[in-house]
């Protein structure tokens, strides 16, 4: 079962980052299943891809409604240092701000803060945060230190070209956002929208909008 279970954990990344999401929950699923049975570090992977796809896909209420599962995991494994335990507070604190509950959301950044966890880089969902709360002082923090990997960091350049475009910065969308305009990738739309922005074309933004309607 922790064979199946890693082959579920390394195959919803690539679902995802070619916009096939309704494979990604088939396979979240299948590893909530395969994992009931395991340790809690199994249990808060699985916890934490059952609310990839929503937060790919910008679906806040499914994963307000998966909190409570997401702090009993968190909770299970806080003797771990797993990633998942502070990504996955971080993560429902974004969609209580999208949904209009800062205050819910500042108690699980809070809760995410506590368990003091080193080592890993969340700066990414700081950022998500800054441009969903239209917080320009705490996004010009973030950016002034940190930016994405690479290509594979998907929800890094997301958060990154959002951060751009909050901030007005045309002329850096311009100079180094096209390497990562791979058309059907889950980044292409976020890609077309940034450039229209940095360019004032309003094509570019339509196409962004279709094919965020075509992704989902």
């Amino acid at each position: 079962p922790d064979h199946i279970s890693l082959i579920y954990v390394f195959g919803e990344p690539a679902c995802l980052v070619t916009a096939r999401f309704d494979v990604a929950l088939e396979i979240a699923r299948a590893h909530d299943d395969v994992t009931s049975r395991l340790t809690p570090h199994h249990r808060m992977h699985a916890a934490m891809l059952l609310i990839d796809v929503p937060h790919a896909t910008g679906h806040w209420e499914a994963i307000q409604n998966m909190t409570g599962r997401v702090e009993a995991a968190v909770d299970a494994n806080a003797a771990t240092p797993c990633a998942a335990n502070v990504g996955s507070l971080l993560i429902c604190a974004l969609a209580n701000v999208h949904l209009g509950d800062d205050g819910e959301a500042r108690r699980l950044e809070g809760a995410a803060e506590e368990l003091g966890l080193e080592g890993y880089v969340f700066d990414d969902r700081y950022v998500a945060l800054a441009v969903a709360r239209g917080d320009m002082e705490a996004l010009e923090g973030r950016l002034a230190r940190w930016r994405p990997e690479g290509f594979w960091d998907t929800d890094g350049v997301i958060a990154w070209l959002d951060g751009l475009i909050a901030l007005d910065r045309r002329e850096q969308i311009e100079a180094e956002a096209s390497p990562f305009l791979k058309p059907g990738t889950q980044l292409e739309p976020f890609v077309l929208r940034s450039l229209g922005h940095a360019r004032g074309e309003a094509d570019l933004v339509r196409q962004a909008i279709r094919r965020f309607k075509e992704i989902g």
